[in-house]
């Protein structure tokens, strides 16, 4: 059954895994020699139902990781007031989590005029209550870091646009934009209550990842000034909550209206 499970955990896993696994299949623990011939894939859903008849040899198979993954995932980080899950064009934990990244950069000494976050990296839900460190890692399991960019507010402007049509991301509270997802264009932007100044020059706390004009953010590569921290996002999630902690507070959001689609409410009114 090992032998079998180990076969099993390298198809699912890919190719590269399953040519690491081929030689010691096919060494001590086997009379004869193995040579792939065929890759043939195949969706197989991983739901609940799988843990009505655990497999014993499986079981016994990730005992040995099972303690050490669940030292990194239980420790305590913190208490959201709310449970929180992201989507476009706005949301709760994008709305959260661009919140944060405008405080991080404040704590590198800068003043920041907006946060931006992709929804693509938001990977899992925030719960309600208890938040452990399995939480962040499953929320934010990449490994970008914060940067922090300035551009003239033309620039801004086309960033807007972006976001406009990719249907919305995480912007930061202050932010308002009006967009058209049945065009893909930006109906109109104001930040902080006043319109973009397209000579001024305005600070953003994002992502490595987005500043590299990555998720179709392409206006983010023409910022004038870039500087990457080596501070992954999970980091100043989890430092956000000690903060919380040490003041007795809780996570929370609301959704205020940060991106609005026209072409679902009808209406333009700022």
């Amino acid at each position: 059954m090992t032998k079998r499970l180990l076969l099993c955990l390298a198809l699912m896993w890919g190719t590269s895994l399953l040519s690491q696994c081929l030689p010691y299949l096919s060494g001590s623990l086997f009379a004869q020699t193995y040579r792939l011939t065929r890759i043939r894939p195949s969706r197989f859903e991983v739901t609940r139902a799988l843990d009505a008849l655990p497999d014993p040899a499986a079981t016994e198979f990730i005992r040995a990781y099972k303690a050490g993954v669940d030292s990194l995932e239980r420790p305590f980080v913190g208490c959201s007031a709310i449970s929180m899950t992201s989507s476009r064009p706005e949301s709760l934990l994008s709305n959260w989590t661009a919140d944060v990244l405008v405080w991080s950069g404040e704590q590198q000494g800068e003043h920041i005029d907006m946060g931006l976050c992709n929804i693509g990296g938001l990977r899992a839900s925030m719960p309600k209550d208890t938040v452990r460190m399995g939480d962040i890692l499953s929320i934010s399991p990449f490994d970008n870091v914060l940067s922090i960019v300035r551009l003239k507010g033309s620039v801004l402007t086309r960033l807007f646009e972006n976001i406009a049509a990719t249907g919305g991301e995480g912007v930061s509270h202050g932010t308002q934009l009006i967009i058209n997802t049945a065009e893909h264009k930006l109906v109109s932007a104001t930040l902080h209550g006043k319109p973009i100044d397209p000579e001024a020059t305005y600070t953003i706390a994002t992502l490595d990842y987005l500043s590299d004009g990555n998720d179709r953010l392409t206006a983010l590569k023409d910022a004038f000034e870039r500087k990457d921290t080596n501070l992954p996002t999970r980091e100043l999630l989890i430092a956000y909550f000690h903060w919380l902690n040490e003041r007795g507070e809780q996570a929370s959001a609301q959704m205020e209206g940060r991106i609005r689609d026209v072409a679902k409410s009808g209406n333009v009114t700022q």
